[in-house]
């Protein structure tokens, strides 16, 4: 049960093992035998890491969004479990074929707002109002960038995007494949009023990578850097 004597080694957590002859063992070990699963960071595409650095069952042994070298530009964009920091924003999403979800009368400069907590490069969101309220997302905030997915237990085909920051505001995109792409804008600080976005009629016209992160505020979240539009 002593931690020191079972370190951590390349980046995951370590446990001693009786089955294993008491010796420490990777707490994802054998993991990546299974479909998305893994034991290092090695295993894990471009701009992901393994979740494998936490014992007591909290890891879950795959590829999530982050890097294993993050270093947050801002220490404050979140808060404690205590004290989170608010953040509000607007979003516009599309179904896969690029089109309005009801016609345009939902996901269209929709508001939401969300609590933050941070613990250096480690960021856990919650909805705290708004479509989606109790959901919860993690990631990791390299630099401006924040990766994140959905790690709402029970949930099927999460979401996952990226928030680029400035200390009071951040521009959005998401994704969840074969299903629907969203960009958004926020601000910091309970009842602030973000900018809209674009509708999601333009949207739909637009050819964005929805797996890259946007350009930082103050730029306009409707047009993207790699955007183009016909």
């Amino acid at each position: 049960m002593d931690p020191q004597s079972c370190p951590q080694d390349e980046g995951f957590a370590q446990f001693c093992s009786l089955a294993d002859n008491s010796s420490c063992v990777n707490v994802c070990q054998g993991a990546s035998a299974l479909p998305g699963g893994c034991e290092t960071d090695g295993q894990c595409g471009d701009g992901l890491t393994c979740d494998n650095d936490r014992t007591g069952g909290e890891s879950t042994c795959e590829c999530v969004p982050g890097s294993k070298d993050c270093v947050p530009a801002f220490t404050d964009i979140g808060g404690t479990p205590e004290n989170p920091v608010v953040w509000e924003e607007k979003y516009t999403c599309v179904d896969n074929n690029g089109s309005c979800f009801a016609g345009g009368a939902s996901d269209n400069n929709q508001p939401i707002t969300f609590e933050l907590v941070q613990d250096g490069k480690d960021v856990t969101g919650t909805v705290r109002a708004g479509p989606g309220e109790g959901d919860v997302f993690e990631g990791e905030f390299c630099g401006n960038e924040f990766r994140w997915i959905d790690v709402t237990p029970g949930v099927q085909d999460p979401e996952q995007g990226c928030w680029t920051f400035t200390r009071n505001s951040f521009n959005k995109r998401s994704f969840v494949a074969d299903d629907f792409d969203c960009v958004g804008s926020g601000t910091r600080g309970a009842g602030s009023t973000p900018p809209d976005v674009i509708s999601c009629q333009d949207l739909g016209s637009a050819s964005i990578n929805y797996t890259k992160c946007p350009a930082p505020p103050p730029a306009a979240p409707q047009l993207p850097r790699d955007a183009v539009t016909p």
